[in-house]
């Protein structure tokens, strides 16, 4: 019960010090103090001045609520401060840096269930990267199952926009850097079909097969070969041709680099077996100056070789 009163006389001296500074009587650093004293203590009657301090207060005041807000939440949770996080997520008048406080927020509040609004972020064609890239993050904490999925819709539905070039590289680094070893079989399956995207229909006769063929193996140019041997033998005619093409083309690839390890290694043996003196190709004697024949002991001059 002690506790309890000490944690209310906290919260409402944190209440007094967040409304004192976010009218104007503090300064920006009590004000981010109070925010975050409210975090640490606040209950159910913190939120409204919290939420009154993102709406109101600069970008640090704002993005301090945030982050407040999540962790009040988790000891009251109210529809409240998920309403207005969501909003934040997805509101293109906010700035980049609160809405990534936002979807930071988001991901301390639900579960991977309910993370609607962060699939919305990854997917929308006008998301900046680097909120693309929060979202996938805050998913992939969550333990969202259907990120490979949502990489490989990403890639396909903007993979001719604008910035398509930028997509790409990003949609491969994560995929790259994905810990799932069912990735690529996941990529195999929305290939031939037996993978459903939820925003994006795979077009069989368009080059959608072959994009994904080539993606799978920029992924994982060492482990793809497996699939594309199968899909070249067995696949339908648009998808073996893309296969037994992209099988070729890593194929080539190899053979390229072990030519160029072999030449390099050719040229690194062939330095070693013929020594350090300059201009013979042979080491200087004992007693001479190295590729002249001069002999250092006696000052006579000595033939070379």
């Amino acid at each position: 019960m002690l506790d309890g009163l000490l944690n209310w006389w906290r919260e409402g001296k944190a209440l007094r010090a967040a409304q004192a500074a976010l009218a104007g009587g503090g300064s920006l650093p009590e004000a981010l103090n109070a925010v975050r004293a409210l975090g640490e203590c606040g209950s159910q009657r913190a939120i409204e001045p919290l939420c009154n301090a993102f709406a109101r207060g600069p970008e640090a005041v704002s993005t301090e609520a945030l982050a407040a807000l999540a962790k009040v939440y988790q000891r009251c949770p109210d529809a409240r401060i998920l309403k207005l996080v969501n909003e934040a997520v997805l509101s293109e008048h906010h700035s980049p840096a609160v809405r990534e406080a936002a979807i930071a927020a988001l991901a301390e509040e639900v579960d991977a269930r309910r993370a609607g609004s962060l699939l919305q972020v990854l997917k929308a064609e006008r998301t900046p990267l680097r909120l693309r890239d929060a979202a996938f993050q805050a998913l992939w904490r969550l333990g969202y199952a259907e990120l490979v999925e949502c990489l490989a819709e990403t890639y396909l539905r903007y993979r001719k926009a604008d910035d398509g070039a930028a997509l790409r590289e990003w949609v491969l680094g994560q995929l790259r850097a994905l810990d799932d070893r069912e990735k690529l079989t996941k990529l195999n399956e929305i290939i031939h079909g037996r993978r459903k995207l939820r925003q994006y229909a795979v077009n069989f006769e368009s080059d959608d097969p072959a994009v994904l063929i080539h993606l799978m193996v920029d992924t994982d140019p060492f482990q793809a070969p497996r699939f594309l041997s199968h899909m070249a033998d067995h696949a339908t005619s648009v998808i073996s041709q893309a296969a037994a093409q992209a099988l070729r083309d890593v194929r080539a690839k190899q053979q390229e680099a072990s030519t160029r390890l072999a030449s390099a290694e050719t040229r690194s043996n062939h330095g070693t077996r013929h020594g350090t003196g300059r201009g013979t190709g042979r080491a200087a004697r004992p007693g001479t100056s190295p590729g002249t024949g001069h002999d250092t002991r006696s000052g006579t001059r000595r033939a070379p070789g």
